[in-house]
C-alpha cells in the first residue's frame, strides 16, 4: 500500500508538475520508503529550486548516470503515468504518507522508552518532545549525551577516515594537513582583490569534485563562461590567454582541451553566478545534497533584509551561512575581502582583524585562512596562513601561483620568511624577470 501512495505522488508530480508547489513544505524525501521514488522526489526539488520547468525527459535526463540511461527512468516513469488518474489526488496520497510516516516514528519511538521509575520523569520529558516533533513533522533536533557517544565513539582512534569531514587533498602541501572540510563548519578564505581567493575556490571545487563529491559554487563576481575558462585552464595545461585568443589548436592542444572537457564534464559541480541574497542561495542548496558549498564572495552577497548598515548587514550574512552550513549539515568555504589596512603594514601580512566588517565573521567561522602578495614585483609569490583553526593546528606557507594555469603550488622546503628573503636579495630588470631559487 505505501508503495502505492509513493508512487501515486510521483506520478501526481510527473502528470502535473506544478503539483510539485502544493506538497513542497509538507513532504520531505526522507518520508518515502522506496529508494527509486526517493531519488526521483529529490531530483524534482532540486530542479525546482533551481528555476528550472520540468517534464519526465528532463527528470530522466538529470537522474541518468552511467549505470541507467534515461530511457530505463522513462520507462518506469510511463507506467507511474499510466497508474495516475490525475493530479488532483496529489493532496490525497500526500496526507496518506505523511500518516504513515508519523506512524513508523511513533512505533519506533514506543519501542524504546525506557520505564524505569528512577528515571520515569525524564522519560516522559523526552517522550512529549518527540511527540510533539512526529506531530508537528519536525526531526530530532535534541539527543542525550548518551545518544551522541553512541554514534561518534567508533570514529576515534581508528585507521579510517572520518565521517562528518570530506576526504580530500588540495595539494597544498601543509595546508592539506591541517584544513579539514568537516560538516557544519564554515571556512572563510580572505585576501585583497587579486591576490587570488577565488583562484583557490575554483581549485578547491575541482579537487574535491576529482573525488567524486557533489559542490555547489556560488560565484557572485564572474560569469559562468569566465568560471569554465579557469577550469579548463588548470585542467588541461593550456593557458589562460590561449584559451581566450586562439582561434587554431597547436600540437597537441586539441587532444589536451577535449579530453579535459572530459574530466570537467564528470565532476558534478553546479555553479551559480547570478546575483542573489543569502535566502536564494538557502533555496538552492535546500534539496541538492551537496558535500561542500562555496561563497564568492561575501560583500558581494545582499541580506534578504534592509540593514542599518554594511558592517550589520555582513554580520547577518556570516550568522546566516553559519545557519546554513549547520542545517544542511555540510561544509561552506566563504570568501571575504580584506580591508586596505593590511596594505599599509611594511610586510603586508593581514591579521583577522582586517577582514571588511570582521567582529561577526571571525566568531562563526571555524577556519579562517587568509593569503596576500609577497611583494609589488613578483606578485605570483603569495603568503598563507591559517589564523584560526579550530579543528587543528595553525600554520602558515608560501605559495606560487601561476597565473596562466590558474594554479596555486606549494614551495616546499621554503618558509615565507625564506622567500621574502630571496625577494629583498633580487633586483629585477623587468617584471617578467625570475626569481633564482638556486
Amino acid at each position: 500500500m505505501d508503495n502505492n501512495i509513493e508512487d501515486g505522488i510521483i506520478g501526481c508530480i510527473l502528470v502535473e508538475p506544478n503539483s510539485l508547489y502544493e506538497i513542497y513544505d509538507k513532504i520531505t524525501p526522507d518520508m518515502f520508503n522506496t529508494t527509486f521514488c526517493k531519488r526521483v522526489y529529490e531530483t524534482a526539488l532540486s530542479l525546482y529550486d533551481r528555476g528550472i520547468k520540468f517534464d519526465a525527459t528532463i527528470l530522466a535526463n538529470e537522474m541518468a548516470n552511467s549505470e541507467s540511461g534515461p530511457e530505463v527512468y522513462l520507462n518506469q516513469f510511463s507506467n507511474m503515468i499510466m497508474n495516475c488518474p490525475g493530479s488532483w489526488l496529489i493532496k490525497e496520497y500526500t496526507n496518506k504518507l505523511i500518516a504513515n510516516y508519523q506512524s513508523k516514528r511513533l512505533n519506533l519511538l514506543l519501542q524504546n522508552i525506557d520505564t524505569n521509575p528512577t528515571t520515569i520523569k525524564d522519560t516522559i520529558g523526552t517522550l512529549m518532545t518527540r511527540l510533539e516533533e512526529i506531530q508537528t513533522n519536525t526531526k530530532e533536533r535534541s539527543e542525550s549525551l548518551s545518544e551522541i557517544v553512541t554514534e561518534n565513539e567508533g570514529n576515534y582512534f581508528v585507521d579510517k577516515p572520518r565521517k562528518d569531514a570530506l576526504q580530500i587533498k588540495i595539494g597544498l602541501d601543509k595546508l592539506d594537513e591541517c584544513v579539514s572540510f568537516v560538516k557544519g563548519d564554515v571556512i572563510v578564505i580572505a585576501a585583497r582583490p587579486s591576490v587570488g581567493k577565488s583562484a583557490l575556490a575554483t581549485q578547491i571545487a575541482k579537487a574535491v569534485g576529482k573525488c567524486g563529491f557533489k559542490v555547489g559554487y556560488f560565484n557572485m563576481e564572474m560569469v559562468k563562461s569566465q568560471i569554465y575558462e579557469r577550469l579548463i585552464a588548470s585542467e588541461s595545461g593550456i593557458e589562460l590567454e590561449r584559451i581566450k585568443q586562439a582561434k587554431c589548436f597547436l600540437g597537441d592542444e586539441e587532444q589536451r582541451f577535449k579530453s579535459a572537457n572530459e574530466r570537467l564534464k564528470r565532476m558534478n559541480i553546479i555553479v551559480s553566478s547570478d546575483a542573489k541574497t543569502d535566502m536564494d542561495i538557502k533555496a538552492e542548496c535546500r534539496h541538492q545534497n551537496f558535500d561542500l558549498i562555496i561563497i564568492d564572495y561575501l560583500q558581494m552577497i545582499e541580506y534578504h533584509e534592509r540593514c542599518e548598515s554594511k558592517r550589520i548587514e555582513i554580520g547577518k550574512l556570516s550568522r546566516a551561512f553559519k545557519l546554513l552550513a549547520k542545517e544542511l549539515d555540510v561544509p561552506v568555504v566563504v570568501l571575504s575581502q580584506l580591508n586596505r589596512r593590511s596594505e599599509g603594514t611594511p610586510d603586508k601580512e593581514p591579521t583577522m582583524a582586517d577582514i571588511k566588517e570582521s567582529g561577526d565573521v571571525e566568531q562563526d567561522a571555524s577556519t579562517i585562512i587568509l593569503m596576500w602578495n609577497l611583494s609589488d614585483d613578483f606578485r605570483n609569490f603569495k603568503g598563507l596562513k591559517v589564523d584560526k583553526n579550530r579543528q587543528g593546528k595553525l600554520v602558515s606557507l608560501p605559495l606560487e601561483f601561476d597565473g596562466n594555469y590558474m594554479k596555486f603550488e606549494a614551495i616546499k622546503g621554503k618558509t615565507i620568511e625564506d622567500i621574502k628573503t630571496k625577494i629583498n636579495e633580487f633586483k629585477p630588470i623587468s617584471a617578467s624577470d625570475d626569481l633564482p631559487f638556486n
